[in-house]
């Protein structure tokens, strides 16, 4: 390969590495952006004015419900512990654990899944829970706010024909096996009265909205888009400085 299609291969290398980081880093600010946004509606959901029952109970199925999410609703009704299910996948600090999804039968005779929240994972655990982390019974005034809709589908775990553990929250299913209408919208629990809230199932806080590492990696890959391309740069000029020194050296020694 002559030195003149060395040094364009060395370039095209370069601005290839280069191109592909400076997407990366692209990339990464459009997490930015989605996260962002996901922050507001977050920020947004929470100030908002709270949802009373009879606007859960007029929801339908072919509501946008993310219009809804993180809203406060304050909700009245018994719970149904005979048709809870566990939510499989969802670790907490660290450690591994599934939530408790409770329907909550309102006076209207509908339900409301609430996710009363994070019990440690056991493989062998059967619904509905007992002892402390089963709910309290009689009539029970829920504060929550409205969860982010999950698509319907994923992995479930059935027994005895009813799905006993879910992956996603998909409010399809389990109404398919409850006896009663169940709302297009689960509430995530952060405080119930009368009885107080045991050590388990754990309340799991709304998010804090937070930005993430996503500017730091743009700012990572921009930076290892230039350092390509400034050293296929310098790569070129160095091979082109050492063949312009080569015939100088050559001149310089003696009749062999």
């Amino acid at each position: 390969m002559t030195a003149s299609r060395r040094s364009v291969a060395v370039m095209v290398v370069a601005a290839a590495i280069g191109a592909v980081c400076v997407r990366l880093g692209i990339w990464q600010l459009d997490r930015l952006e989605q996260r962002r946004a996901v922050n507001a509606a977050i920020v947004a959901g929470l100030a908002g004015a709270p949802l009373s029952p009879a606007a859960i109970s007029a929801l339908s199925s072919t509501v946008d419900t993310r219009q809804l999410m993180w809203r406060p609703i304050r909700l009245a009704g018994v719970y149904d512990p005979a048709n809870e299910v566990l939510l499989y996948g969802r670790p907490l600090e660290g450690r591994a654990g599934d939530h408790v999804l409770t329907p909550l039968v309102l006076d209207d005779g509908s339900a409301v899944v609430i996710d009363r929240g994070w019990v440690p994972f056991d493989p062998a655990a059967a619904v509905p829970l007992r002892g402390t982390a089963a709910p309290p019974t009689g009539r029970i005034v829920v504060d929550g706010v409205i969860m982010p809709p999950e698509d319907p589908g994923g992995d479930a775990e059935v027994r005895d024909g009813r799905v006993v553990r879910l992956g996603r929250v998909d409010l399809s299913r389990l109404a398919s096996q409850l006896p009663y209408e169940v709302a297009p919208v689960a509430v995530l629990l952060r405080s119930q009265e009368p009885g107080q809230l045991a050590a388990l199932p754990r309340v799991v806080a709304p998010p804090v909205p937070d930005e993430g590492p996503h500017l730091s990696y743009a700012f990572q890959w921009f930076t290892f888009a230039a350092v390509a391309v400034i050293g296929g740069v310098v790569l070129v000029r160095r091979g082109d400085a050492v063949r312009r020194r080569a015939p100088d050296d050559r001149s310089m020694e003696g009749p062999g």
